[in-house]
């Protein structure tokens, strides 16, 4: 029976370019405390630009994140960002609940430039005014979550869920700063190799965007101009 079967815990996976990270967090009394955390360190050519080039590396790294956490649950909540993401504001006609799916998804040719059989589709809706909704679409390459998907199933977890990278951003600042003032608030994650960037107002995302710009930059700039290693140039940046 299921009646009284406890729902697994969900654990936070980040897998970056730099390296893997494990959390979890504790509800209590509406707010969380971070209880676990693991990290694990990649090499700069295991993940470039987004894209998983050393599966191997990357699922050993998992596992060591997870491992160094303490983590038992086999479930985890993981995100995607780069090139094969998009995300717009759109505008529809309104229309019965039932039927937006359907409009999206026509309306998702016009802005995709993917096809649209190769991608997961998503939305949601931001506001409505003079019989117009304004949505968030997003839309991902599927080649690119079933990528990510298998590092994390190899390392013996289930990707419970699959989020958007700069969604997690607003989703964090909206849980640590509840109500809604009105105000826009531009967020900025800037990774090693991508810069996450989303716009909020209102516990809505207006603007989201991946910027592949990030701390590896700076790292090879210093490593071109000092002429020294990869490695050496990342300890200097870091002011070890």
């Amino acid at each position: 029976m299921a009646l009284f079967r406890k729902s697994p815990e969900i654990f936070g996976l980040d897998i970056g370019s730099s390296g893997v990270k494990a959390v979890y967090l504790k509800e209590s009394g509406g707010s969380y405390t971070l209880t676990a955390f693991g990290f694990a360190p990649l090499p700069p050519d295991a993940i470039a630009d987004g894209t998983i080039k050393d599966p191997r590396t990357v699922v050993e790294a998992i596992r060591g994140a997870v491992s160094r956490a303490g983590l038992k649950s086999s479930s985890c909540a993981i995100a995607v960002c780069g090139r094969e993401l998009i995300i717009k504001k759109v505008q529809i006609p309104e229309v019965p609940a039932r039927e937006v799916g359907d409009v999206v998804q026509l309306e998702a040719e016009h802005h995709v430039p993917f096809a649209i059989d190769e991608v997961f589709l998503d939305y949601q809706s931001v506001g409505q005014h003079n019989g117009v909704l304004d949505l968030i679409l997003v839309a991902v390459k599927k080649s690119k979550v079933l990528e990510y998907a298998a590092v994390v199933e190899d390392a013996g977890l289930s990707p419970a869920i699959v989020d958007v990278d700069s969604f997690a951003l607003g989703n964090q600042f909206e849980l640590n700063n509840p109500g809604d003032r009105g105000e826009t608030v531009a967020l900025i994650d800037i990774g090693a190799s991508i810069m996450k960037t989303n716009v909020v107002r209102g516990g809505s995302t207006i603007f989201a965007r991946d910027i592949p710009f990030g701390g590896n930059n700076y790292t090879q700039a210093i490593a071109q101009q000092l002429k020294i290693p990869f490695e050496q140039a990342e300890a200097a940046k870091l002011g070890r």
